[in-house]
């Protein structure tokens, strides 16, 4: 609605835009179940607001209903038939009489009978929280999870925003094989195909282990070479020692 300006106008904008400045982020006190989200009340705005405008000298005039409307048929029966409410708000400057006035249309769903209210007052704090610029966090545009979409094609998306393709895994190349031992004084144990180990108290034994007996010590490969070892320091038949010797060692 079209208002012709007057020298008192000044003014009543100059109010409006104190309050704006004075006012901080309004916590969300509300708490849906249905949709589990947390919404700012109307009672939250309105106590936010009401010293502040008091302070200013600014009046928050009733709001007037001008036409209203529901559907007959609901799109869905879970949340119910759509209602729309015209609401005229106005505010005014207690020092000059003036006022300004604004139209809004407010929408809600509800499958009992709080259609109209659940729109009228959506469409009071729509006016509040816009005239006087109080953020609550919410955006229109964020998903369900409250992240905000990006509909940007890729190449238009600043550099540091650009998601790089991650770098595809270098498959490990196999570790060489040693060579087989070529010396004729190595012997290799039958059952591993490995070169055996000189045993501390003398002979060769093959270091692998095969498993735990009912104890939970070590089992160890008790493969004799094919051909006679040298000794070391004990006669080679002496393996037992050297797995008892391992054992202590642990």
């Amino acid at each position: 609605m079209a208002q012709e300006p007057s020298n008192n106008r000044g003014t009543l904008y100059g109010k409006i835009a104190a309050v704006a400045a004075a006012v901080s982020r309004i916590p969300k006190n509300g708490h849906n179940n249905f949709h589990n989200y947390s919404y700012a009340t109307e009672s939250d705005i309105t106590d936010g607001l009401r010293e502040l405008l008091n302070a200013n000298g600014l009046a928050f005039l009733p709001p007037s209903v001008l036409s209203w409307e529901r559907d007959e048929i609901a799109d869905n029966p879970k949340i119910g038939p759509r209602t729309r409410v015209q609401v005229q708000f106005a505010l005014g400057c207690a020092d000059t009489g003036e006022t300004y006035t604004t139209i809004l249309w407010g929408e809600a769903n509800d499958n009992a009978d709080k259609g109209f209210y659940k729109a009228y007052t959506g469409a009071v704090k729509y006016y509040l929280m816009k005239t006087f610029l109080i953020a609550t966090g919410d955006d229109p545009e964020q998903d369900h999870q409250g992240q905000q979409r990006d509909n940007r094609p890729a190449s238009f998306a600043p550099p540091a925003e650009r998601q790089q393709a991650p770098a595809q895994p270098q498959r490990q190349q196999a570790a060489p094989q040693p060579p087989a031992p070529t010396n004729g004084d190595v012997p290799i144990c039958p059952v591993h195909n490995k070169p055996m180990r000189p045993g501390a108290k003398g002979g060769y034994f093959c270091a692998t282990k095969v498993g735990k007996d009912d104890q939970g010590k070590d089992l160890w490969c008790k493969a004799r070479p094919e051909k006679p070892a040298p000794a070391v320091r004990t006669p080679p038949d002496d393996w037992e020692a050297e797995y008892d010797a391992i054992e202590a060692s642990r």
